[in-house]
């Protein structure tokens, strides 16, 4: 299936791209019409996401690679990231204690935690010494039905209506 509207960006791993990355997220998000709730949801993943590809995904000894590739088709934004960084699978990351008391929390991981909250599905892959995630987001009224055979997934829950 040839996706509505698509975005590919391949940059290389620094801050400076981080900012490029997600303007150029912004202006194709605005084109395709996405609803300003779901751009800020996908804004805020691909912001963590890539920010901790830049961060920690380095030995220091090499210019690392990104890329992004997010599509449009069948009420469904699919966004997908690939880095040549160290593996990192985002879903073994242990949920952090969001209920303990501020000063008993360790630093860290509530990124990743939001990106499995606000998604719909995520799966991770490492591939020829690059990892690939792979992010669903349903838009509204969509009806969509996804497979979900020989993938490491993890599939939001579906809002309580009030």
């Amino acid at each position: 299936m040839t996706p509505a509207a698509a975005l590919r960006v391949a940059l290389p791993a620094r801050s400076a791209s981080l900012h490029e990355l997600l303007e150029r997220f912004t202006a194709f998000a605005k084109q395709a019409r996405l609803p300003a709730a779901i751009r800020r949801e996908i804004h805020l993943a691909l912001d963590e996401i890539v920010s901790n590809i830049i961060n920690h995904g380095g030995d220091g000894r090499r210019e690392r690679r990104f890329e992004v590739d997010v599509a449009l088709e069948a009420g469904v934004v699919r966004v997908t990231v690939v880095d040549d960084g160290r593996p990192f699978d985002p879903l073994s990351a242990p949920k952090p204690a969001i209920d303990a008391p501020l000063a008993d929390r360790p630093i860290g991981g509530l990124g990743v935690y939001l990106v499995r909250e606000l998604m719909d599905r995520i799966e991770y892959t490492r591939r020829n010494g690059r990892n690939h995630l792979r992010m669903e987001r349903r838009l509204p009224d969509s009806k969509v039905s996804i497979s979900h055979e020989n993938t490491k997934t993890r599939k939001r829950k579906p809002k309580e209506k009030q």
